[in-house]
Formats: C-alpha cells, structure tokens, sequence
C-alpha cells in the first residue's frame, strides 16, 4: 500500500510541476491566467487530494473557499487579478490536506515580495503589472515539496 501510495504522489507532483510551469510561462507572457487551464484543475486537484489524503474533502473545499473569499477582497482593493483569485483556490485543495497552509502563504507572500522588489529594480516603475501567479505556484511546490 505505501508503494502505491508513493506512486500516485509522484504522479500527481509530476503533473502539478508540468501544469504550473506551463502557466507560469503563460502568465509571464500574457499577464493573464486562462480559465481553460485553472478551471479544470479544480476536480482533479479534488480527486488527487482525496486520494491521498482521504476525509479531508469537505475541509479542503472549506478552506479553499474561505481562501477564495479573501483573495476576491484583494482583488477588489489591490491589483490581484481574477485569474490568481481561481488559481489560489486549486493550490490550497493541494496544501491544505497537508497541514501546511499557513507555510504555503508564508511562501507565496515572499515569493512574491521577491519577484515585486527585483521587478521593480529592473524596471524601474513602481506601477508595472507583476504576473502573481508564478509565486502562487512556487509557493505551493516548495510547501507541498516540504510535506512530504
């Protein structure tokens, strides 16, 4: 059983990696984060949570929830965008079954912070849109990366 368990860990960390490098891509260039890739994400992420962590489904959806919630204030008072408003709920349904949810926003607000300061000095224009969604999903990979 912990083989098996193993292997669909690996499975789901190999896809996750392939999915979030492709949207990092994707939101460097484009700005944006398309509902085509983030939404889907939803059930799978579920089904993958589930699987490995079994019992927490309604907990998860809580907490996403909750997480989505916050993350649309910001969006109305900040310039989060929608797009990493829908991506922030797929990664705490991977965290959040790990007991790592506070490391991960801890991650995600440094990740962050780093990319905005670097952004900045290269720049050199404190009002340029910065792509969150890279941080969001380096956050989350190094968090789920730690749990294991």
């Amino acid at each position: 059983m912990v083989t098996l368990s193993v292997s669909v860990a690996v499975v789901a960390w190999v896809t996750f990696t392939v999915w979030a490098v492709w949207l990092c891509v994707v939101d460097f260039r484009e700005h944006r984060l398309p509902d085509v890739w983030v939404l889907p994400a939803y059930p799978v992420a579920l089904a993958w949570s589930g699987w490995l962590h079994p019992g927490t489904s309604l907990d998860v959806c809580g907490a996403a929830a909750l997480t989505m919630a916050a993350a649309y204030v910001l969006h109305r008072l900040t310039g989060l965008g929608l797009g990493d408003v829908k991506l922030i709920g797929v990664c705490v349904i991977l965290v959040a079954p790990t007991g790592e949810l506070a490391s991960a926003f801890v991650a995600i607000a440094l990740i962050g912070g780093i990319h905005a300061l670097i952004h900045a000095a290269i720049v050199r224009d404190l009002r340029s849109d910065i792509p969150f969604g890279p941080a969001i999903l380096t956050g989350t990979a190094l968090t789920l990366l730690a749990s294991i």
